[in-house]
């Protein structure tokens, strides 16, 4: 062949010799071809044909069928990040979600009348409360005298301990009473005994209930016909002692909230320390309906205080409960100081050092205590 003719001839393109499609005689089966190195073409390679030697059939002498390559651009460049998937975050909302929601029914499944009522939070430990002015020491809580004054007693909190019989003293040879056997605590005798003398001619007044046991109280409650007015036992502010009702003579229950005396009796009764403990609009709090005649004995500063805020009970303890401080009550030239706090692991509760004070179980773990000077 010429020279011009050979470089007018472009060069063969390249072609693989073929693999042997027999296995060399004396081999043993299954024979394994050796494989050309591959290069990197991207999705596909140009020994694709050949690497597909090594799934040769030698009894049907068939090859696989070709591999197409793939016609996804090849991606260059930094990895992308994998995406979260959906199943472990579900798995994981479900376990934190389903405690909770099993504690807040397991709550209400006691109970098919249960209405959500106000509940004291759970403040935090505090070496001292914030009481400004006033030195503060630990006494063991065996030494103190707890009145029991502030003791929710309601549907949903029962008495703790029995009634201290000693405290108890008959009504009928000081005021008015239905019957000769109602007794009631001390210091509420002597808070309507200063309330009757103050009203002069306003009722009159008369006592119809006062301290309750327990047996005598569960036989009411299986009795009544309508229990939204009745507590069950060991429920009931009557098993206190601290709790009495007083109607106006020849006015019936019914009619006494319509009566300007059960007004005058709801006015001035915080000036005795009594408190009007289901006024109207309070029944999705107190969870009782109005009883214009159940008076309860909380004694000063904090039936003043109730009586100004127009709040009952639960919401006062509540108030005391989230303060980080003391609330300061002036009255008649004495300056109240009251605070809520619960005792140290040793039982021991931060009082004042150098002021009067008395202290009140709020029967939900934490004590009232009240300081004045």
């Amino acid at each position: 062949m010429s020279d011009e003719r050979r470089r007018r001839t472009p060069p063969p393109k390249f072609r693989p010799p073929p693999l042997p499609r027999r296995a060399p005689r004396g081999a043993q089966e299954p024979y394994q071809i050796q494989r050309r190195p591959s290069y990197d073409y991207g999705d596909h390679d140009l020994y694709d044909d050949y690497d597909d030697q090594d799934n040769y059939d030698y009894n049907t002498r068939r090859r696989p069928p070709r591999r197409q390559p793939s016609r996804q651009p090849i991606r260059r460049g930094r990895r992308q990040p994998q995406r979260l998937k959906k199943g472990p975050v579900v798995v994981l909302l479900l376990i934190i979600f389903l405690p909770v929601m099993a504690i807040a029914l397991w709550g209400r499944g006691g109970n098919e009348e249960y209405i959500p009522v106000v509940i004291l939070p759970q403040d935090e430990e505090r070496e001292e409360p914030e009481v400004v002015g006033i030195r503060m020491h630990t006494r063991p809580l065996a030494t103190l005298v707890d009145t029991g004054y502030l003791k929710l007693v309601n549907r949903d909190f029962a008495m703790s301990r029995d009634m201290d019989y000693s405290t108890l003293f008959s009504v009928a040879p000081l005021l008015p009473a239905r019957a000769n056997y109602i007794t009631v605590h001390r210091s509420l005798l002597g808070a309507m005994q200063s309330l009757f003398a103050q009203a002069d001619g306003i009722g009159p007044f008369f006592v119809t209930s006062g301290y309750r046991d327990v047996a005598r109280q569960a036989e009411i409650y299986e009795n009544s016909l309508d229990r939204r007015f009745v507590m069950p036992a060991g429920h009931s502010e009557h098993n206190l002692g601290l709790a009495a009702d007083i109607l106006i003579d020849g006015v019936s229950m019914d009619d006494m909230s319509e009566h300007p005396a059960a007004a005058w009796l709801a006015q001035n009764a915080w000036q005795h320390g009594l408190i009007l403990r289901y006024p109207y609009g309070s029944y999705e709090i107190t969870r009782v309906p109005h009883e214009p005649w159940h008076f309860r004995y909380v004694g000063l500063p904090h039936a003043f205080y109730m009586a100004t805020a127009n709040i009952v009970l639960e919401e006062y303890l509540q108030l005391l409960a989230s303060r980080h401080d003391s609330l300061v009550v002036p009255i008649d030239g004495i300056t109240y100081h009251i605070w809520y706090r619960r005792p140290t692991a040793d039982g021991e509760l931060f009082v004042p050092q150098d002021l009067p004070f008395s202290i009140s179980t709020s029967n939900r773990g934490g004590y009232v205590v009240t300081a004045w000077e």
